[in-house]
């Protein structure tokens, strides 16, 4: 039975910028074998492709900004999903100028910032430069807001994102991906994302493996019973899944190793 295997990005596949030479090795055994591998991200496809570009990795779909923003296996858009434009704005214009808050709107195919931290360019994202009236231009057509909160605790920026989907529960989703919160269209999440692509995978929901390492991947971890995160992941998170791993080949060598 065809199987397929959903992966996070960040602290998932890329470990400190790379993704390690052993699990690319388990990923071309697990498309050797015929089965599927899609990408399940907050980025944007610019930054995605980047990844599977990069590392010369075989896709059959792209989850994109959460599940806002989903491409096929031919990177064509399957489906998209914009925040209403009333509440970008106002989400935008209550934290972009707040002291270590950044703000970044995500239309699907690019990131766009007023201003931004200097990590940002460590972690070697392509980020688009704008002006403040230009991200207001954006604000009808943004399908992931990021808010970058410095300095913050754990704690802090979950109360940030109950915050958030209390007050637009109507509107939105707000995820806490580490101190990061994203912000998507109510209905969107990466497990939905998955399900829209289920058919062209040709895969049933329990030949559906998925693994990521932070709450934003919740979704996926609730939706499908093959679910994995890290030994280093957070506790509570961990209680979440039915297998806690040390590495992306190790939840491959899981799914190969299913009659």
């Amino acid at each position: 039975m065809k199987r397929t295997l959903a992966s996070d990005i960040d602290g998932t596949l890329l470990i400190n910028g790379e993704i390690a030479t052993t699990t690319l090795d388990a990923i071309k055994l697990l498309k050797e074998a015929g089965h599927s591998f899609i990408l399940c991200t907050g980025r944007d496809f610019a930054n995605t492709k980047q990844v599977f570009e990069q590392y010369d990795l075989e896709i059959d779909g792209l989850v994109l900004c959460n599940g806002a923003f989903i491409l096929d296996s031919h990177l064509g858009s399957y489906y998209e999903k914009n925040i209403k434009q009333s509440v970008a704005k106002e989400i935008y214009d209550a934290y972009d100028q707040k002291d270590g808050f950044y703000m970044a709107y995500v239309d699907g195919y690019s990131t766009y910032m007023d201003r931004y931290p200097d990590f940002i360019d460590q972690m070697a994202l392509e980020v688009q430069k704008v002006s403040k009236e230009e991200m207001n231009e954006k604000s009808g057509e943004i399908k992931l807001i990021s808010l970058i909160a410095l300095g913050a605790t754990v704690d802090e920026v979950e109360k940030i994102k109950n915050q958030l989907n209390n007050r637009y529960r109507n509107d939105i989703i707000a995820y806490r991906n580490q101190t990061f919160i994203d912000i998507v269209p109510k209905g969107c999440s990466k497990a939905s994302g998955i399900a829209k692509l289920m058919d062209k995978l040709e895969s049933s929901e329990e030949h559906i493996y998925v693994i990521g390492d932070s709450w934003n991947d919740l979704s996926m971890f609730e939706s499908y019973p093959s679910s994995f995160t890290f030994n280093h992941a957070e506790e509570d998170l961990k209680s979440y899944v039915k297998y806690t791993v040390d590495s992306v080949e190790d939840c491959i060598r899981h799914l190969l190793e299913k009659n």
